[in-house]
């Protein structure tokens, strides 16, 4: 546990004694995998602490809390596929009823079992507003540095008035329109390096930059990944669960794999059939975990989620990122300037030459990196601030 979070268990408003009754923990994330994944994690180092916690996250992730010991309460369906989403029905009928499904969790909870520590993630009005309602500990955490803004959450006009909606049924008052939501920052965790998160680390709104929180699968991973990753440092391409067209990443799996002698690991949640191609050399699988897997790779590509931006710096390997949306942008800027990767931009339409010069850049740029050396020239201040310690920052 770092100094940050040693700090917050320790205050008043945290940690038990041994003769008083566990204190509630309610952290509250919703997303992808790699939204919930680090929440899981930080569970387990409150629990380790003596807090009583209950993770609420979409629906998805029940069997991630479960594997890891970690109490869990459904507040959402899985998340929507990121790319293409009708972003204005996805805000209605999404993202507004698990605010306020938390926001009703928490009120219980306060009435039935006293007053809960809030750990959110950043820009979840349900938490947020439970504890302006409430008047309970609230803690923000806050999962990469593009999430740290000194003028609170951009948000349209729009979306503000459903939100003034929703917060009239729950007895609050109407927020007026700034171009801005203020969040309550003053506890703030961010699950990044210091030296990563710069210059917003710096600033006043991202509280403790405690680093990335890693969440390790307890078991050893099946015996044909064992087996293929034996038999030569693999190149591995991982695609998360919000990147869900892979038929172009997965050709450039198979050519990678054709025109080197280095096998290739592909990995995709929505791959559809889990085999092998190329005589061997390619092997397609929904997941394995990165913690294994990355420090037998000689590089990995991806879209640069903050997750496998976090396990490839631990690793040591290069990183090729593609950024489509979100974070990801911002965090292959941060890859980049670090000298832990290299960034390729996307094209602008997914089809004809601009396609086709896109794959060929990307894997020249495969093939460039797997002819120097496999470990990355990242600044020392960065990596040092990893930790390889399993399940935590």
């Amino acid at each position: 546990m770092s100094r940050g979070e040693r700090d917050f268990v320790k205050s008043s408003d945290a940690a038990p004694s041994t003769r008083e009754p566990a204190r509630r923990a309610i952290l509250v994330t919703t997303g992808t995998r790699g939204d919930a994944a680090p929440f899981v994690a930080y569970a387990k180092v409150l629990m380790a602490e003596g807090w009583d916690v209950v993770l609420l996250a979409n629906s998805d992730h029940a069997g991630m809390a479960e594997l890891h010991g970690v109490p869990f309460e459904a507040v959402s369906p899985p998340d929507w596929p990121q790319i293409g989403r009708d972003g204005k029905a996805f805000f209605r009928t999404q993202v507004i009823p698990a605010y306020d499904r938390v926001f009703r969790f928490i009120a219980n909870e306060a009435r039935d079992r006293g007053r809960p520590h809030i750990f959110s993630r950043t820009g979840h009005w349900g938490a947020q507003f439970a504890a302006e309602a409430l008047d309970v500990p609230f803690t923000r955490i806050a999962l990469q540095p593009c999430a740290i803004r000194r003028y609170g959450h951009p948000i349209a006009f729009g979306d503000l008035a459903i939100i003034n909606d929703w917060r009239e049924t729950l007895g609050l008052n109407r927020l007026p329109f700034r171009g801005f939501l203020k969040e309550r920052w003053q506890n703030t965790l961010s699950f990044f390096p210091q030296a990563y998160g710069e210059p917003q680390s710096r600033w006043a709104q991202a509280g403790d930059c405690v680093g990335f929180h890693y969440l390790d699968d307890p078991a050893e991973p099946a015996s044909d990944i064992r087996t293929f990753v034996e038999q030569g440092r693999p190149v591995v391409m991982s695609l998360g669960t919000g990147m869900q067209d892979t038929a172009v990443f997965l050709r450039i799996a198979e050519n990678v794999a054709k025109r080197t002698d280095v096998p290739v690991l592909f990995l995709s949640p929505f791959v559809e059939t889990e085999d092998t191609r190329q005589d061997g050399r390619l092997l397609c699988r929904k997941r394995v975990d990165h913690g294994y897997l990355l420090p037998h790779a000689r590089l990995m590509i991806h879209n640069g989620g903050i997750g496998a931006v976090g396990q490839g710096l631990r690793a040591g390997i290069p990183q090729v990122i593609v950024p489509r949306l979100y974070d990801q942008p911002d965090n292959a800027r941060r890859v980049l300037r670090i000298g832990a990767g290299v960034r390729i931009l996307p094209p602008l339409f997914w089809k004809g030459p601009g396609l086709a010069v896109f794959e060929n850049r990307l894997i020249a740029q495969i093939e460039h990196l797997l002819g120097t050396s496999s470990t990355t020239t990242a600044h020392a201040s960065v990596l040092d601030s990893m930790s390889s310690q399993r399940d935590g920052a």
